[in-house]
């Protein structure tokens, strides 16, 4: 991390790609992800700029793999633009489902506990059997 110029760092569910030496934190994270998508041939996910997280990495939960709402098919299309839309907000962010089929997302919580209560406790509301889905930007294994 002593070379000179901006790095970025961008990960893949299987992969990661690094880049260094950038005009600026822009282009560093811009190429980091693109050579990461190219390499894995998948999304990927911009974790750290010049040494800084860019993103929360949960710490009470193990990770099976990155969560970009977007893009992922497991939500339905009609939820998915409002997790979406829920996911533009700060960190920490979790998203719950209950076996009905109902997703629900939180952001701006406090903490890591709090995002993941916060996220239960708003599918709950709808739904009697409700698990964790992700935190962050992370695909989070069920308990």
């Amino acid at each position: 991390m002593k070379w000179p110029g901006h790095k970025a760092l961008a990960i893949a569910t299987d992969g990661f790609h690094f880049t260094t030496e950038r005009r600026n934190q822009p282009e560093a994270a811009r190429l980091a992800v693109e050579a990461c998508a190219e390499t894995y041939q998948r999304p990927c996910l911009v974790v750290s700029v010049d040494g800084f997280l860019t993103i929360q990495i949960p710490k009470t939960r193990k990770i099976e793999r990155i969560f970009l709402p977007s893009i992922e098919t497991e939500i339905p299309s009609p939820q998915r633009e409002r997790i979406v839309e829920v996911y533009r907000g700060a960190d920490w962010r979790a998203v719950a489902t209950g076996k009905d089929g109902k997703w629900e997302a939180i952001a701006g919580a406090a903490s890591e506990a709090e995002a993941i209560d916060a996220a239960l406790k708003a599918c709950a509301r709808t739904d009697s059997e409700c698990r964790l889905h992700a935190i962050s930007n992370f695909r989070v294994l069920h308990e």
